[in-house]
């Protein structure tokens, strides 16, 4: 997520996903995308983890908007 864009928008999208992070972290059964920033979050950090789950959530709005398709996993 660049700081060229909405600021307000990044804003939301990083709180999110330090949300999710939280989440993801107290699930007994995570699914795919769960264990992938739970790694991600071990192996960098959990600032950069969560920058990287605000980015992939960004990625997956513009796409569900882009294509008019509903989210499949």
């Amino acid at each position: 997520i660049t700081k060229r864009g909405n600021s307000e928008v990044r804003r939301q999208l990083v709180h999110g996903a330090r949300s999710a992070l939280r989440k993801f972290q107290r699930q007994e059964h995570p699914d795919r995308l769960a264990q992938w920033i739970i790694q991600l979050a071990a192996r960098v950090g959990q600032r950069k983890a969560i920058v990287a789950l605000a980015n992939k959530m960004a990625r997956i709005c513009w796409s569900i908007l882009a294509y008019k398709q509903p989210y499949q996993a």
